[in-house]
């Protein structure tokens, strides 16, 4: 917590390892409440993850189209988009603060 200029909520569930679940990574990051950024997404763990997306990645899907702030591409600067992320995440960046209860939060 660093006031205005910098608030990040991260939320990292991790499933028994007994099962073949994929990580559910949630991340919303403000910046003196001017820029914002988002992620959630079902992450998966190993390169060969096509169980995963059959069974989960469709889940937020209808989120994804409903949600046009959260159809957002990440840059790949910083990370290779198609190995560390599904297909489907939600992904935005935003200068609008209405967009977080607006769209965010329903979603």
């Amino acid at each position: 917590d660093a006031g205005d200029n910098t608030q990040v909520y991260n939320a990292v569930f991790y499933p028994d390892p007994k099962y073949n679940l994929p990580v559910l990574g949630i991340d919303l990051l403000a910046f003196n409440r001017k820029k914002y950024l988002t992620i959630v997404d079902f992450q998966p763990l190993h390169d060969d993850e096509e169980d995963h997306v059959m069974t989960y990645e469709h889940l937020l899907k209808p989120i994804k189209e409903k949600y046009d702030s959260l159809k957002g591409r990440m840059s790949s600067k910083f990370y290779d988009e198609t190995k560390f992320f599904s297909q489907e995440m939600l992904f935005a960046r935003f200068e609008n603060e209405e967009v977080v209860t607006r769209d965010l939060f329903p979603a």
